[in-house]
């Protein structure tokens, strides 16, 4: 969403349409890469597994590298009449009316007498800036405007080939070009344009340039392109790439056994439960500053590759595209993230496995189904060691998943700019560098409103984190209720009637289903709430303090979970043995389940849903921005804005989020389990001899 936007707003069409371009060689990348995933291994461990699916990711890398340079190669090529044009969106349409030459050549009616185009332009500007951008005159004026950029865009298509060559070797004489507009002709054109020194009658100087309409385009109006070709955002596509190649890397050393940080847990439970947490959380910490470091360098790459600074849009652009290199690996990512639970789950069918027929008598040596002791063994281990691999590559995914939510936020950020400037998403195509720059000034945190939405925001994740964390809690009390429930009957302790096992699914996915409610309404209500009490600005620093402390406590949340779960997995593969507490059934294994219990509901629920968390309260916050900047209560539109409409928004959408506030902290467990206790356990299904 935010590449589309801000493509548009920089480059146009092809600026929109590239970014989709991407995304399809991204899925032909990632079906060829992950169908060849494991060809030719038949044995191995843990560390040839991974390394099979890391070359799968690194191998779609490539391909998706070569495909996007490509396209790149022959899609992103410009010349004078798209940049005029995209001049003539942007505000070259004052020149095309206001000088006669280029009025006549173009072939545009003359305005009214005694208006100058570029005179209303600048009204409007003034009336967006100040407390008048939503009244009357600057309605008028809007529409007035919008009806002669549409008729300057309208002519200029129309024009055939040979006139707009005349046109484009037009010059009109510009008068006191600014040092910013000076310094992107030289950065166009390779030197800066002779100016002619002129006295006027009121003997004060001015200085006069004669440009073409291409050089307006660029310096001027801020379209950042010069004829021929632009592979400036596939540049930003590859540094993506890296991006989720390092935050792959960065992941797997945290949470593989084949690194340090979880053979550290592994030592650290063997003086039991609370060092094995105390280390875990350590490693969860110290994980997210390397995270949010990789994150910063991308970032500062794609800024760097635009090499435009005073073009912020342009910049923000670069980043979105960034998002969309890393996007390019979505297939190898759901693939991996896919790959952990199916692990897991055949993991847990093979620790129940047992050489007896479905009437419950044992097997012996050469009957059908009867596998020996040995080759149980050597399953059992094939499938634990898929399983510590299916837990890193988890982790994996949701650094990269979360990775990626933050720099679509950034990108999301950067459009919530420019809808703040120009009041809709419709005219972000004709946004201007300047008022943008403008609008990006005024979220500081030296104004109180903005630190205000900022601590808001910063606080939110943890508030989100709270009641998912909670949520598990509760719907495990229930779990182990019914279990302990049903292990006192004796007919299933003694094997002759079935448990029933429905009922413990009806609690996961009952209690799944309803505890969704209050974290989703949290998400929704908490930035409309923001928004119409406190004003737009303060939106805006409510979204920038949710983006980093979500990033910090997500990273923090999956790695110290993975690192847990694959510390417990390295101690269970210890021969047993209680002298000298290694293994299963020692007291450190006893420490490992643990910190595993404890590490799920932050890796398998909390830092996971962070990662949607971050990207709705982005959306929510751009799709009500027009309402906001309307009816927000500290600082309505004059004429059109309603105080009191705001005020009720936002009144209705605190009452929802204090709801689901409460409803996370209600203790409901005794309720349900009384009414558990009310309903009937399902019959035992027919034995196989009953069945005969």
């Amino acid at each position: 969403v935010a590449s589309v936007m801000l493509g548009y707003a920089a480059f146009g069409y092809k600026g929109m349409i590239f970014p989709l371009l991407v995304q399809a060689v991204g899925v032909v990348a990632s079906v060829i890469s992950t169908s060849l995933v494991g060809r030719g291994i038949t044995t191995g461990n843990s560390a040839i597994a991974m390394n099979s699916i890391n070359r799968g990711f690194w191998r779609s890398a490539l391909i998706s590298t070569i495909g996007f340079m490509l396209l790149g190669a022959i899609y992103l090529r410009f010349d004078d009449s798209y940049i005029v044009e995209r001049g003539i969106d942007r505000g070259l349409y004052q020149e095309l009316y206001d000088e006669p030459v280029l009025r006549v050549a173009v072939g545009l009616q003359e305005p009214p007498p005694g208006v100058k185009v570029a005179e209303k332009v600048r009204k409007l500007r003034e009336l967006r800036r100040g407390s008048e951008r939503n009244s009357a005159e600057a309605k008028t004026l809007e529409e007035q405007i919008d009806k002669y950029r549409a008729d300057a865009l309208a002519a200029w298509r129309q024009l055939p080939d040979d006139k707009r060559k005349i046109v484009l070797g037009t010059r009109v004489t510009v008068i006191d070009l600014s040092r910013e507009e000076l310094a992107r002709l030289n950065k166009y054109r390779g030197s800066e344009p002779a100016g002619i020194r002129v006295t006027k009658e009121d003997r004060k100087e001015e200085v006069r340039y004669d440009l073409v309409p291409l050089e307006l385009a660029q310096a001027r109006y801020h379209v950042p392109l010069k004829s021929g070709m632009n592979l400036s955002i596939a540049w930003c596509c590859l540094i993506g790439i890296l991006l989720a190649v390092a935050l792959n890397k960065c992941t797997e050393y945290w949470t593989s056994t084949e690194y340090s940080p979880v053979k550290e847990v592994v030592r650290s439970s063997s003086t039991g439960h609370a060092t094995n947490i105390i280390s875990g959380l350590a490693l969860g910490l110290e994980s997210s500053v390397w995270a949010v470091l990789i994150i910063s360098g991308a970032i500062l790459g794609a800024v760097a590759v635009c090499d435009d600074s005073q073009n912020l849009l342009f910049m923000a652009f670069g980043v979105a595209m960034t998002g969309i290199g890393m996007l390019t690996l979505t297939g190898d990512t759901i693939s991996m993230d896919v790959f952990g639970p199916i692990a897991d789950n055949a993991n847990g069918i093979g620790e129940m496995a047992f050489n007896r027929d479905v009437n419950g008598k044992d097997l012996k040596d050469g009957d059908p189904g009867f596998m020996p002791e040995a080759e149980t063994k050597a399953a059992r281990q094939i499938l634990a060691d898929l399983d510590a691999v299916g837990n890193t590559t988890k982790a994996i995914t949701k650094g990269v998943a979360i990775g990626s939510a933050v720099i679509a936020a950034v990108s999301l950020f950067a459009s919530f700019i420019a809808v703040l400037v120009t009041g809709s998403e419709e005219k972000i195509g004709q946004l201007l560098i300047g008022d943008f720059t403008d609008g990006a000034s005024k979220l500081t945190v030296a104004e109180p409103l903005v630190f205000i939405g900022m601590l808001i925001g910063g606080a939110v994740p943890f508030l989100f984190s709270s009641m998912t964390i909670r949520a598990v809690g509760r719907a495990a009390y229930l779990i182990v209720f019914e279990c302990r429930k049903q292990f006192r009957d004796p007919a299933i302790m003694d094997g002759t009637k079935t448990p029933d096992y429905g009922r413990v699914v009806d609690i996961c996915t009952g209690t799944a289903q309803r505890e969704l409610i209050g974290p989703g309404l949290l998400a929704i209500g908490t930035p409309l709430v923001v928004g119409f009490l406190l004003g737009p600005f303060a939106l805006g620093g409510f979204l920038a303090g949710m983006i980093l402390s979500g990033q910090l406590i997500a990273v923090f949340m999956s790695n110290a979970g993975g690192s847990w779960d694959n510390a417990k997995k390295m101690i269970e593969d210890e021969p047993k043995s209680k002298e000298n507490n290694t293994g299963k059934g020692s007291e450190k294994h006893k420490a490992s389940v643990t910190g595993d219990t404890v590490g799920d509901p932050l890796k398998d629920t909390s830092g996971p849903a962070i990662n949607p968390l971050i990207k709705v309260m982005n959306m929510v916050s751009l799709l009500a921005l027009p309402m906001v900047i309307l009816h927000n209560v500290m600082d309505p539109a004059p004429g059109t804005g309603n105080r009191f409409l705001g005020l009720a928004v936002a009144t209705v959408a605190a009452m929802a989020v204090g709801w689901a506030w409460l409803q996370s902290k209600k203790d409901t467990t005794d309720e349900v389990i009384h009414a558990m206790d009310q309903t009937p356990a399902a019959p035992s299904p027919p034995t196989a001899s009953e069945g005969k």
